[in-house]
């Protein structure tokens, strides 16, 4: 499957979108495979993490989904990815730094958030991608923002 073949920051974007779309925005057969997905896994004792939630199954089902199949408003996307790095970045400054991803991994301890941050960055700017910080676009962003507070 393509989820399993994502590392972490990817899995991390795709939950933000997730997030970010609201249901109506997407086709219902994704919506209803991740439901599905969510009962399926809560079902199995195996898992026991976040990989069983709602916004996990649906962030896996977009990955899944023939790209552009999943929304039913193209027009929404620059809107739902706004908002889905409105929710990476923690701090508000318009910027992803380190400590905004690392306030998203789950792990023992802030040290161990914070390598595994710095592994994705250490990665993707490997790969031309991203740098230490990465600046949404100001031109892009709008004083109308669900989510997002100033």
């Amino acid at each position: 499957a393509k989820w399993a073949c994502l590392d972490g920051l990817q899995r991390l974007g795709w939950l933000a979108v997730a997030r970010a779309s609201a249901e109506p925005e997407l086709a219902r057969e994704v919506v209803e495979s991740a439901l599905v997905g969510t009962e399926y896994v809560g079902q199995d004792s195996r898992h026991t993490d976040n990989n069983g939630s709602y916004l996990w199954q649906l962030a896996a089902e977009l990955v899944m989904a023939r790209p552009g199949s999943w929304l039913e408003r193209p027009g929404a996307w620059p809107e739902i990815l706004r908002l889905a790095f409105c929710y990476l970045d923690m701090d508000g400054d318009g910027s992803l730094s380190v400590a905004d991803l690392a306030a998203h991994v789950d792990a023992e301890s802030a040290a161990e958030a914070s390598d595994e941050a710095l592994g994705w960055i250490a990665q993707w700017g490997s790969q031309g991608i991203a740098t230490e910080s990465t600046r949404w676009p100001t031109t892009q962003r709008t004083g109308s923002s669900a989510g997002a507070s100033s």
